[in-house]
């Protein structure tokens, strides 16, 4: 994942651009009826996400994620049902220097589903640790080493929904979606590069898994994998 900030200082407002890309690869063997040569299926997601941070008060913020979605199999020529729209709002409250708090809404398919689904935050920090909590997206506990890398624990949601463009049958019908959910578990080491540039290494276990398939008739049909290891 890409990001570049921009601060409009007249405006008080601060927005962060990213580009991010994700791979599902699901091992196809014994899933589809109608497709037994092909071992596996890979899902692409392409996510471009503006977060424009909006200073209301000293102590009160505004945090609004627009997130359009390109996420396919890319078997056939791009259309309508590729393109996903993804959005959040978050009132965030600044109590004292080390400690924020925040309530929102967000409208989401981290859940291998796009719904809708309440949001928290809290944020504390002291020179000797950051305590992250997004949720129920992630998690995090880091410590400050004071030097060029950092170190820490992470529990983060990860998962989208698919479209579906290859002829694939579970049953009867084809398959229009794909949904895939998990929790990554696991240390995280950052280290840091020039000016506000980081690079995060998380590796550690993917658990909750679940895999479901939504056929041309709207049935659902669970593929879920067993729970393993994982690194990015």
């Amino acid at each position: 994942q890409l990001a570049i900030p921009q601060l409009l200082e007249k405006q008080q407002l601060v927005l962060i651009h990213r580009l991010g890309y994700t791979n599902l690869r699901v091992d196809t063997e014994g899933i589809f009826t109608n497709t037994s040569s092909e071992a596996t299926k890979n899902y692409h997601t392409i996510i471009y996400n503006l977060s424009v941070i909006k200073i209301l008060n000293p102590n009160w913020k505004l945090l609004v994620n627009i997130s359009p979605t390109l996420a396919s199999d890319f078997n056939e020529s791009l259309h309508g049902d590729d393109f996903l729209f993804q959005a959040s709002g978050l009132l965030m409250n600044t109590k004292r220097e080390k400690f924020q708090y925040g309530l929102g809404l967000a409208y989401t398919t981290r859940f291998g589903r796009q719904i809708v689904i309440p949001m928290g935050m809290i944020k504390y920090n002291t020179p000797k640790m950051t305590l992250d909590a997004f949720l129920p997206n992630k998690l995090s506990l880091m410590f400050n080493t004071h030097k060029t890398f950092n170190y820490g624990f992470e529990a983060a949601l990860d998962g989208g929904l698919f479209n579906n463009n290859s002829e694939s049958q579970v049953v009867n019908n084809l398959i229009n979606k794909a949904g895939y959910s998990r929790i990554n578990i696991g240390p995280t080491v950052s280290v840091k590069l020039k000016d506000a540039m980081k690079i995060y290494l998380v590796g550690g276990m993917a658990v909750g898994r679940r895999l479901e398939f939504i056929d041309t008739a709207d049935e659902t049909f669970d593929r879920t994998p067993e729970n393993g290891p994982f690194i990015k």
